[in-house]
């Protein structure tokens, strides 16, 4: 590739990054900030589109995510007493 060619390319690639620069300033200034009570209601729109769990399901998830963390936690003092035995095994410490 020439000299020439690797300049024009260069200034092509510099104009195109301008002229996105330029939309998307233009873009910031084109948008108009909404009241409060549209927002509010643009909100409640949204909302209305989530499919929310029902309560069965809620409880559900609930007692699992419970239970999960009875399970680690009861996992997590297992091992540290395991590793504290075995730490004052290996250094003769009487605890």
């Amino acid at each position: 590739m020439s000299a020439k060619a690797r300049v024009a390319k260069l200034n092509k690639k510099d104009a195109h990054k301008k002229n996105k620069k330029k939309q998307f300033k233009q873009g910031q200034q084109a948008k108009t900030r909404t009241s409060p009570q549209q927002y509010i209601k643009e909100v409640r729109l949204e909302l209305n589109k989530v499919a929310w769990p029902s309560r069965h399901e809620v409880i559900t998830f609930t007692i699992i995510v419970l239970a999960m963390v009875v399970v680690f936690g009861l996992y997590t003092g297992a091992l540290d007493f395991i590793f504290q035995q075995l730490l004052k095994l290996s250094t003769g410490l009487r605890g």
